[in-house]
């Protein structure tokens, strides 16, 4: 699959901040963040609902829009709309115990999606102290800054930044100078003075920066370094799994998909990811192909190319990684050499256990046949590769005889020899008793 960069054409931005709520000054309670989250949800969803197209909804004195040079306009009550091209920099409040405030900004983009399906946007909600830079048609300058003392006050209402792509799609962008492609739901937001984090709520994400891709699929995050201008200035983190406690306080109902509860965690000893990548990420970097051939997994695959399984993956737009097929081609970072399967030397064993037996017990006739073979027969029945028997039959001392018949018309003949031994005393007359030997097994016959 061929990936072309997205142009991301911003047509709906909803901006919507709370009026003051009146709360107690002192301390708040759990039970008041709670309320303040609610109704700072209800606002928004209200207010922002319905918007057309290259307009933006401003809400009140939460947000603070810096507009572009040549604007001069004016906002006063919530629901007021402008050009989306009017506007620079956005900001949403922190929440601020003395008046009990917390900002929301909701932006919608069209990206790549056709004019035809005017219902499916890209979506940007912006929260608590949180800033989004450079919202450009193209979305190649963006850069968002969040407040790493969010959840002090009130753990319910943190500052970040959540963006959806529409179910089903991908978008790219250049997010505080690192490329990301989404086909997902992603949660951004500062964990110290000197780093940002992505989180990936559902779906999956690829972040590239300093020649390093990460692919961070659904439950998992990755930690980008930054600088004191908010620029990606390292390669990202490895992946781990985000702390699933941080979703129910994001407003993930202001979202146009609903976003579905974390993953199981994976169960110990499983190779290959149970969670499949919905995005495709091919890498002109990667200059090397290597041929499917019969017997390859995707895993073993990316371990003899030193990459990630997801990575391979991604790379190849391989909806399926239990599905690929001999023949098929990969793009690879490295010559990887053709998987030799194991040399087979043709042979057999075929053997008795216990080969001497008392008359009238059972012993287990056992077979194992290595390479190929047209057929294989002991006594009049064909059987497979590989068996055993039980029997219980045995009255004389038999050999047993197994013919292998290979494809290139050669017979091999393999024999097990089954002793059977007559032991005075064991109650049972066998052939080699009689009554003069052994008259306590051997009763006298009468007439």
């Amino acid at each position: 699959m061929r990936l072309f960069r997205m142009v991301l054409l911003m047509l709906i931005i909803g901006l919507v901040a709370l009026p003051a709520v009146s709360l107690p000054v002192a301390q708040t309670d759990p039970a008041q963040c709670t309320t303040l989250v609610e109704r700072a949800v209800q606002t928004v969803g209200t207010a922002c609902d319905g918007l057309a197209r290259n307009q933006a909804c401003y809400g009140n004195q939460l947000i603070d829009v810096e507009f572009q040079p040549d604007q001069s306009l004016v906002f006063a009550n919530a629901g007021d709309v402008v050009d989306l091209g009017a506007i620079q920099r956005i900001s949403t409040t922190p929440f601020q115990n003395d008046t009990n405030q917390w900002g929301i900004a909701l932006l919608k983009a069209q990206a790549n999606l056709p004019d035809n399906l005017p219902g499916q946007n890209v979506t940007f909600l912006l929260f608590g102290d949180a800033t989004l830079e450079n919202p450009t048609p193209d979305m190649q300058l963006v850069k968002v800054e969040t407040n790493i003392t969010q959840g002090l006050e009130c753990e319910q209402a943190p500052s970040g930044l959540l963006i959806q792509s529409p179910n089903g799609t991908q978008v790219e962008m250049a997010l505080n100078g690192a490329e990301v492609i989404l086909g997902s739901t992603v949660y951004i937001t500062a964990t110290t003075e000197n780093e940002l984090i992505l989180a990936t709520l559902e779906g999956a994400a690829v972040v590239s920066a300093f020649d390093q891709v990460r692919v961070v699929l659904q439950g998992d995050q990755i930690t980008l370094p930054i600088d004191d201008e908010w620029i990606v200035n390292d390669t990202p983190s490895e992946t781990q799994p985000y702390d699933p406690a941080l979703l129910p306080y994001l407003p993930v109902s202001l979202l146009d998909d609903p976003v579905p509860l974390p993953p199981a965690p994976p169960v110990p000893g499983l190779s290959t990811p149970t969670v499949t990548p919905v995005l495709c990420l091919p890498r002109p970097d990667w200059t090397q192909r290597y041929s499917v051939q019969s017997g390859d997994t995707l895993a073993d695959i990316a371990r003899r190319a030193g990459v990630s399984f997801p990575e391979l993956q991604v790379a190849n737009c391989i909806a399926d990684p239990n599905v690929i097929r001999a023949g098929d081609v990969l793009v690879v970072p490295i010559m990887v050499p053709t998987r030799v399967p194991p040399t087979v030397v043709p042979g057999a064993t075929f053997y008795a256990t216990p080969s001497t037996i008392n008359l009238g017990q059972c012993t287990t006739v056992a077979w194992n046949v290595t390479g190929a073979v047209t057929s294989i027969m002991i006594g009049q029945n064909s059987v497979a590769a590989q068996g055993s028997v039980t029997d219980c039959s045995f009255q004389v001392t038999s050999t047993l005889v197994m013919y292998v018949y290979r494809p290139d018309d050669t017979v091999e003949m393999y024999s097990t020899t089954v002793t059977v031994v007559d032991i005075c005393g064991d109650s049972i007359c066998g052939f080699t008793e009689n009554n003069s030997i052994c008259p306590a097994d051997c009763p006298p016959v009468t007439f």
